[in-house]
């Protein structure tokens, strides 16, 4: 006996309302914001796409601020377990992670599938340095920096702290200047992360 089509969206609508009502709301906020920036999307639309309502949105989230703070904080949990999987990957062998790091960024940086977060690059042009949003993305890009001072002082880098923040900010750099094209990205990108590498590396 197969479902009726009035079936299957009862049942759809039973496995969305099984879902705890905060995690629907960060679900449907992530992916509006990602298709919309975070100025075009309201707190009614979102609720709508949760299958909730503004009451409940903001029982969890007090302000439309505090949720664009939260989606990007859900987002950077996906970040933290690329660095759990790359740990694992080279126990006790800082350098081969640090291979597999660049190995991982660079086909971040080519692929055309992995562009900038609409909503998370909106959230940096946020003005107000007190904003939830600038907030949580600079507490993001400290969590990254540390993760790699600590993989370059593992590796016996001399100047770690500013060896790590240079890859950083290549990167970033990259991430915003795909427009040149990835191409020639692919080319320069490596070349640049040597020529900041070389200096530091251990005698």
């Amino acid at each position: 006996m197969t479902d009726t089509s009035t079936d299957q969206v009862a049942r759809a609508k039973k496995e969305v309302r099984s879902i705890a009502p905060r995690e629907r709301i960060l679900r449907a906020a992530v992916e509006m914001f990602h298709k919309y920036g975070i100025h075009a999307v309201g707190v009614e639309a979102i609720a709508a796409a949760a299958h909730s309502n503004k009451m409940t949105l903001y029982r969890h989230f007090s302000s439309k601020e505090l949720l664009i703070a939260a989606t990007i904080r859900e987002q950077h949990k996906a970040s933290e377990a690329a660095w759990q999987a790359l740990q694992e990957a080279h126990p006790n062998d800082p350098r081969g992670e640090l291979n597999g790091w660049l190995e991982m960024m660079y086909a971040y940086i080519q692929s055309p599938e992995e562009l900038s977060c609409k909503f998370i690059d909106k959230a940096i042009d946020v003005r107000d340095a007190q904003h939830p949003a600038r907030l949580a993305i600079e507490e993001i890009n400290h969590v990254h920096i540390n993760h790699l001072i600590e993989m370059c002082r593992a590796i016996g880098f001399k100047n770690p702290e500013v060896l790590a923040i240079n890859l950083f900010i290549v990167f970033k750099g990259a991430d915003e200047s795909r427009h040149i094209g990835t191409h020639r990205l692919a080319v320069s990108l490596p070349q640049m992360v040597q020529t900041l590498i070389a200096p530091h590396e251990p005698h």
